[in-house]
C-alpha cells in the first residue's frame, strides 16, 4: 500500500517554526497517532496539546489513537479508556502496532 509517511516533532519543527501549529496540521492530516507516554508525558504542554487535538480526531475518526508506553505512566482520567501498548511487557510492540495499521487500512483505507 501507500509508504508511511512519519512526523516526528523533534525532527519535523525547524528552528523558528510555531510548535503548536505544527502539531495541529500533522494531527489533522495524519491516518493515525502513536503518542509515546513516558513518566513526564502528560505534565508537559506541547504533549497536552497534542493529545487534546488528537483526541477530537479520535472521535472523529474512531480508531486514531495507539498510544505506546516506555515508562510506568498515569494516565489521565480523560484518556485511560484508550488501551496503550506497554513497551516492557509486550517486546513485539511494534510489530502488534504495524498489524493495528495494517488491519485498520483494510477495513477502512482513508487516503
Amino acid at each position: 500500500g501507500t509508504p508511511l509517511r512519519i512526523f516526528f516533532d523533534q525532527r519535523a519543527i525547524e528552528p523558528g517554526e510555531d510548535f503548536y501549529e505544527k502539531l495541529a496540521l500533522a494531527i489533522q492530516g495524519s491516518r493515525f497517532f502513536l503518542p509515546v507516554y513516558t513518566s513526564d508525558y502528560f505534565t508537559r504542554r506541547f504533549c497536552q496539546f497534542e493529545m487534546q487535538r488528537a483526541a477530537l480526531r479520535h472521535v472523529e475518526l474512531g480508531d486514531f489513537i495507539t498510544p505506546i508506553a516506555r515508562d510506568t505512566v498515569k494516565i489521565p482520567t480523560q484518556y485511560d479508556h484508550i488501551n496503550y501498548l506497554d513497551v516492557q511487557t509486550a517486546p513485539d510492540f511494534m510489530d502488534r502496532v504495524v498489524e493495528r495499521i495494517r488491519k485498520r487500512e483494510q477495513v477502512s483505507p482513508r487516503g
